[in-house]
């Protein structure tokens, strides 16, 4: 009895020990994870300090310069610049909106008033739905442009750039005004300070309402840009590809051509040697140059021909031109020796002349001494 007793305590001890064991181990878990946690407060606390002003002052300030640049100058005459400042002006509404909430860091507590609350709640989600959808209409109107180009002088003008934007701006006003009726300044016993938050009777339905804010805002937007940028692509790619094919055509056509005359360039001068040793007062040398002339020419105006798609029967047309300069060349010779004849003829035609007078005199003495 005394041992079985002995082994029964001995056996609670170790269970004992056991359940401490477990508590101190998890303990230890415990104690890990808060020191993890306030590690990461401690760096998301940084970065929120040094991170947000940067972005604010610096996103901002080139929001500033892109309205100025796109209403001032001669870029207010395009459609896609109203889509751009009115993009840049719902950034910089967002990233004041953001600038506001981030003074709560320091105990400035704009953010936490009342009125102001509803406000900036109402103008954060306002600039975010804005900026979504001028995205979109900016990446319409450049699809329009790409892929109806004919179409982009009545389609994209500022009258219907500033229709658009209006109504993006309307729908943006009806989209956010749950938030503004939802929001109020609440205040909280266990951290006792008044944050920005949604009023109990409407939480379950701005649950809902967040869910079509993300809906409409994120998703829609995101995947119509997608699908209009990748057909964008697309075409932009295929426009370039035949726009290379059409000048490298062009370029081998500008090569062909300048080669065609670097040959007929040195056909010539081949021809104009030739033609400088020939004796030019031997008619069979003219006929053999001017048929060296046929055969030198003729690759360089069939080339020219097969090009222009013109005049097939060359060699016919070759073999008439020197048939005609034979001719010609008779025609040469045969004045030629009538002017050397000439002469010959006029004298004598003045020598029957002069004979046939003196024949005539002296009939007429001898009839004379007759009588």
């Amino acid at each position: 009895m005394i041992d079985n007793n002995s082994s029964g305590v001995n056996s609670n001890n170790n269970n004992n020990n056991g359940t401490n064991a477990t508590i101190t181990i998890a303990g230890g878990s415990s104690e890990e994870t808060s020191d993890v946690w306030r590690i990461f407060e401690f760096v998301s606390h940084i970065l929120n300090c040094v991170y947000v002003p940067i972005i604010v002052c610096m996103g901002s300030l080139g929001n500033i310069l892109s309205v100025f640049v796109f209403s001032k100058t001669k870029l207010c005459k395009l459609s896609s610049s109203y889509y751009l400042a009115a993009l840049a002006i719902s950034d910089t509404c967002f990233l004041f909106g953001l600038f506001i909430q981030w003074l709560n860091f320091f105990d400035i507590n704009i953010y936490n008033r009342d009125y102001f609350c509803q406000f900036f709640t109402f103008f954060s989600y306002l600039a975010s739905f804005c900026s979504s959808w001028f995205v979109v209409a900016f990446t319409v109107e450049r699809f329009i442009a790409v892929m109806y180009p004919l179409k982009r002088q009545t389609m994209c003008t500022v009258r219907r750039a500033k229709i658009v934007l209006s109504g993006i701006s309307v729908l943006g006003v009806l989209h956010c005004i749950p938030f503004w009726i939802s929001s109020q300044p609440v205040f909280l016993d266990e951290r006792h300070t008044t944050i920005c938050d949604i009023k109990n009777e409407y939480k379950g339905y701005i649950l809902l309402l967040n869910y079509w804010d993300t809906i409409v805002v994120y998703a829609v937007p995101f995947v119509v840009i997608a699908i209009l940028n990748v057909f964008t692509g697309w075409t932009v790619c295929k426009f370039a590809h035949v726009r290379r094919t059409l000048t490298m055509s062009r370029k081998k056509s500008q090569q062909l051509t300048t080669a065609t005359k670097t040959t007929e360039a040195t056909t010539t001068t081949t021809t104009t040697t030739a033609l400088s040793e020939v004796n030019l007062t031997n008619p069979s040398c003219i006929l053999n140059a001017s048929q060296t002339i046929a055969t030198y020419r003729i690759p360089a105006s069939l080339k020219r021909q097969k090009s222009l798609c013109l005049h097939f029967n060359t060699h016919n047309r070759v073999t008439k031109l020197n048939h005609d300069e034979n001719q010609r060349y008779q025609q040469r010779k045969q004045q030629q020796h009538r002017l050397h004849d000439e002469p010959e003829q006029q004298r004598v035609t003045k020598n029957l002349i002069i004979e046939s007078r003196e024949g005539s005199s002296s009939s007429n003495f001898s009839k004379r001494q007759g009588r």
